[in-house]
């Protein structure tokens, strides 16, 4: 299993950040405003009071792969490794498990958190999958891309042997 998350983790290509993206804009907010405020201190306030507020956005998709569990459990897990996203070791269940991962800031979006539900059936594997933005009112289709991302990533890399 170590041997098949391995090789996407390689290939992973690293994203911009919204702090990186937003370093470029601090000097123009300086100059726009006398005192101007820090967009770091902006980022990092806003959104964490917002997220107490109870403001966020996401959504959640249900799939179901005709593959083992254990074939679409290292899927998502080579999925995670290849889109830079961080995980929490899998929590088992009766029938199955569920990943919880936290995928790094985009140009639209702060850090979000993605929660994967696997169960196992006769016929395969269950998925249902939620991806969410606290303190967002909007993601910008960003949830929807996650879902359709790890979706897309578990048809291609299911098929993987050690």
């Amino acid at each position: 299993m170590k041997a098949l998350v391995a090789g996407p983790a390689k290939a992973k290509k690293p994203g911009m950040l919204a702090d990186e993206f937003m370093k470029p804009a601090q000097p123009l907010l300086d100059a726009s405003s006398p005192g101007g405020v820090p967009l770091k201190l902006i980022t990092e306030t806003a959104s964490p009071m917002y997220a107490r507020m109870g403001i966020k956005t996401g959504k959640e998709t249900r799939n179901g792969y005709a593959t083992s569990f254990g074939q679409t459990l290292a899927a998502v897990l080579c999925s995670l490794a290849s889109r830079n996203q961080t995980r929490a070791a899998p929590q088992e269940g009766a029938d199955g498990c569920v990943v919880q991962a936290e995928f790094p800031s985009g140009l639209t979006t702060m850090k979000g958190k993605l929660c994967l539900t696997l169960e196992r059936k006769p016929e395969g594997t269950r998925s249902s999958s939620a991806a969410v933005f606290e303190g967002q009112a909007s993601g910008r289709g960003r949830a929807k891309r996650v879902r359709d991302e790890l979706h897309q990533d578990i048809l291609n890399y299911r098929t993987l042997q050690p």
